[in-house]
């Protein structure tokens, strides 16, 4: 029995962009826009500094004094960029007909050699929109790593963090994140979906390798869509709330127990770029996050940091612990 009613992960972001674009025709003021975002992307720069937590006491204060809507996106600080549904599905779209433009096709392989970033989830999705097979690498691979992943898939094309370029010696075409961009902005913001069914191949992740070679698993669009809906359920993840999380991009744990459940409670996912000791209680105060996650060693290093005055003062409801 098929528990969740969408055929695949394109037509599940389609339904999300249209619900989303009638709630702003509703109502198109700021503080509206920021009670759809669906993804918030935080940069997390050392030289930061948390300027943006002592300006304003919360992201939404932030937001409403600063969003800028610019290439698709809000900017509202350098480093921090937010988007609603209606917004990730077009530049999605852009993104599948600048694949396509590429001649990559139903069934190719894309891998992504990215840190947690904007382009990342722009990527993910244009590839399931594509019938397009996505594989992660994980962005601490060296040359050899890389080579293995590529023998054991054959993908097609590999979008890479600019300093990682140099690592990807297979004969395929490459595109640093730095163009990417700019890359898919020329193209247009409708995209007609190939016929994608449930239980077609939507994402080879690879196994972090701890005893032996890392191992491909293969992943169904049905795989990612129950997964959204279980853990949703499984932890009462409720709509408008904020699910904050710095777990790398290529692992298991981000995808299916944070970015898809968020996704599909109609929550607000923030993804940091890495995982930050110093500013973890100062994140979660400042994003007014109801959920988050977290391995071991990660409660270690956070217990050995000063206090941050305002860390009582939180919205957080349940944490993972992995």
């Amino acid at each position: 029995m098929q528990i969740v009613n969408e055929n695949n992960l394109g037509e599940f972001l389609e339904r999300k962009a249209l619900k989303c674009k009638e709630a702003i025709k509703q109502n198109a003021s700021l503080l509206n826009r920021f009670l759809n975002l669906c993804l918030v992307f935080d940069e997390c720069k050392d030289d930061l500094d948390n300027a943006h937590i002592l300006e304003c006491s919360s992201f939404k204060e932030l937001f409403l004094k600063k969003a800028k809507e610019e290439d698709g996106y809000f900017k509202i600080t350098q480093d921090i960029k937010a988007l609603d549904f209606m917004q990730l599905n077009f530049l999605v779209n852009q993104c599948a007909n600048f694949l396509k433009s590429q001649g990559l096709k139903a069934n190719d392989k894309v891998a992504s050699f990215l840190q947690n970033s904007l382009e990342f989830v722009i990527l993910y999705f244009a590839c399931f929109k594509s019938g397009i097979i996505f594989v992660p690498v994980n962005a601490c691979y060296k040359e050899d790593e890389l080579a293995y992943i590529y023998e054991k898939t054959k993908f097609n094309y590999i979008v890479a963090e600019d300093e990682l370029l140099a690592y990807v010696k297979c004969d395929v075409l490459k595109l640093a994140k730095s163009s990417f961009l700019k890359s898919i902005l020329k193209h247009k913001k409708d995209f007609i979906m190939p016929k994608i069914n449930p239980l077609d191949l939507a994402m080879i992740l690879f196994t972090s390798g701890t005893t032996a070679r890392p191992k491909g698993c293969k992943i169904t669009h049905y795989n990612l869509l129950f997964a959204g809906y279980f853990t949703l359920h499984q932890i009462g993840l409720r709509q408008n709330e904020v699910f904050l999380s710095s777990m790398p991009n290529w692992h298991i744990d981000l995808q299916a127990t944070a970015l898809m459940p968020s996704l599909r409670a109609n929550a607000c996912f923030v993804l940091l770029k890495r995982f930050s000791a110093r500013r973890f209680w100062q994140q979660i105060v400042f994003y007014e996050a109801n959920i988050s996650e977290v391995v071991p060693k990660m409660i270690e290093l956070i217990k050995l940091q000063n206090k941050f005055a305002r860390e009582k003062n939180t919205s957080l409801d349940f944490c993972f612990i992995f």
